[in-house]
């Protein structure tokens, strides 16, 4: 069984697999080599049927067709300090003057075993788009709501630009 994540994209990408249509109106993959391993010629509704079975556990086909799901924006990672928790900044689309990226939390062996569950912010990777750059800003004071730098950071200032896809971060 895929992840739900996949099934959605898979069936967004669906969107663009070409079909052609008989005389009778039943739809058939128009793809000579296939896709995802029907063979040409599969009716839609044996793909449909499909992914009904792939998303039975979120709503089958008829939450892929009214209710147009979208993939998860979060994620959990557990380490060896506590769990950090990715997600993104905005719940619906990223707007480019609206700074897109993800918030991190962390929240500690310590604050589990003390009953958390919901972390605290260590700091947001962001595009930049004034400055036309990926970046990152950490929270020194998990309590505060500003990027803030604890004593033992040596960070040369609030910001720190990541050069490129490929570069290190600079510090």
């Amino acid at each position: 069984m895929l992840s739900k994540n996949t099934v959605i994209e898979l069936w967004h990408e669906l969107e663009d697999v070409p079909f052609v249509e008989n005389p009778y109106g039943q739809q058939f993959l128009d793809v000579q080599d296939g896709w995802l391993g029907f063979p040409w010629g599969t009716t839609k509704e044996q793909i449909w049927s499909w992914f009904n079975n792939q998303f039975a556990e979120w709503g089958g086909l008829d939450a892929l067709l009214y209710d147009n799901p979208q993939p998860d924006r979060k994620f959990r990672v557990e380490t060896p300090d506590g769990i950090l928790e990715v997600y993104a900044k905005h719940e619906g689309i990223d707007c480019e003057e609206d700074y897109p990226g993800v918030y991190v939390d962390l929240c500690t062996i310590e604050e589990q075993k003390a009953g958390k569950v919901v972390g605290d912010l260590v700091c947001c990777v962001e595009y930049d788009s004034g400055n036309h750059r990926l970046q990152i800003v950490p929270y020194a004071d998990l309590t505060a709501d500003e990027p803030s730098f604890g004593e033992d950071c040596n960070y040369d200032g609030a910001v720190i630009p990541i050069t490129g896809y490929g570069d290190s971060i600079k510090l």
